[in-house]
């Protein structure tokens, strides 16, 4: 009778942890979809900019520099036309060469599907590791812009850390 009931209070504690466990996994991933939700409105909202409609980007240059001011964790806002070619860059000045795309994939998938797309972890040479948020920026139904915010992975680890997670 009480290897009976030993067997019954081990199966009820595994089948207690793997509850927690589950439960553990999907607070942790409405925190870290949430933070992505909330970039992709920033840039969403960054993209109805006028300066976008008149080509202004030195005006776009310095409004997005003021909203990567507010995001620690953003490495840098991107700008490019919808053939992949960069023209803002919040990392270098205006005039100087700015660097090809690193995921192209991502770019590509945010033409083809017209909505916001979360990109691979990549390595940048100027800034280690980040990853790409894209949102398309469309004017009178045309694709005109591909708007995007290189991350850093310290956001999702900044996530984590606020839902406080067991050290196990």
């Amino acid at each position: 009778m009480a290897g009976i009931s030993l067997y019954a209070l081990q199966r009820q504690q595994r089948e207690q942890v793997e509850r927690v466990g589950v439960e553990l996994a999907r607070s942790v991933a409405n925190a870290v979809d949430a933070e992505l939700r909330s970039t992709v409105a920033i840039l969403q909202t960054l993209a109805t900019t006028p300066t976008l409609d008149t080509t202004d980007l030195r005006a776009f240059r310095e409004r997005a520099g003021r909203v990567l001011a507010g995001r620690p964790a953003w490495s840098a806002i991107l700008l490019s036309d919808a053939s992949g070619t960069p023209l803002v860059d919040t990392r270098v000045g205006p005039g100087i060469a700015l660097a090809p795309l690193a995921d192209r994939e991502s770019f590509d998938r945010t033409l083809k599907t017209r909505s916001p797309v979360i990109g691979l972890l990549k390595p940048h040479p100027q800034s280690g590791w980040l990853f790409a948020v894209r949102v398309p920026v469309v004017r009178a139904g045309a694709m005109r812009y591909v708007l995007t915010a290189l991350i850093t992975p310290d956001a999702v680890r900044d996530v984590l850390t606020r839902q406080q997670l067991p050290g196990d």
